[in-house]
């Protein structure tokens, strides 16, 4: 089996990187059981809510402009729609920006496996230090089965459970 990343890794923001080295601080002190994981949900969730912050921040900021610019030109049912439409848009850059921190913690268990089995493309480079400690710490079917729950946990977002419970039943499972 070939495995390789992208050339270079994924290179993560800011935010990604706040959660990167709460993952890097949680295996490095070889963090157990359930308060460990419940911390490192903790990180997550802080990290999805500044995000969420900043994105509300933004498209209210152009929304004040829009009304400013329009509201003596258009109808006041335009602006109305303006909201919705910004509503909506930070909601889907708020479920897009989560998806792209679920797809670290992919890439961080994807990681360890491809150290297990020799290979030498890493999709966090920078953490590589870390992710071969997990990698020895932890079998292959474990690493798959923490994969599966990171990606059990994303078919669970996608549906109308509660995304705390769901975060936190997914987190003691991968992570406890």
């Amino acid at each position: 089996i070939y495995l390789k990343g992208p050339s270079g890794g994924l290179p993560p923001g800011e935010a990604a990187g706040h959660l990167l080295e709460a993952l890097s601080d949680h295996f490095r002190a070889d963090a157990k059981g359930i308060p460990a994981a419940i911390g490192l949900m903790g990180v997550f969730t802080s990290v999805l809510k500044e995000e969420k912050a900043a994105i509300g921040k933004r498209h209210d900021e152009a929304l004040k402009h829009e009304n400013e610019h329009y509201k003596r030109t258009t109808e006041g049912d335009w602006l109305k729609k303006r909201e919705e439409y910004y509503k909506g848009l930070t909601e889907a850059e708020y479920l897009q920006f989560r998806s792209r921190l679920l797809e670290y913690l992919v890439a961080w268990f994807g990681d360890a496996l491809r150290q297990q089995s020799g290979g030498r493309e890493l999709d966090l480079p920078s953490y590589a230090k870390v992710t071969a400690g997990v990698a020895g710490r932890f079998s292959g079917p474990e690493l798959d089965r923490k994969i599966e729950e990171i990606e059990r946990l994303r078919a669970h977002l996608n549906t109308n459970v509660l995304e705390s419970l769901a975060l936190e039943v997914a987190f003691v499972r991968a992570f406890g």
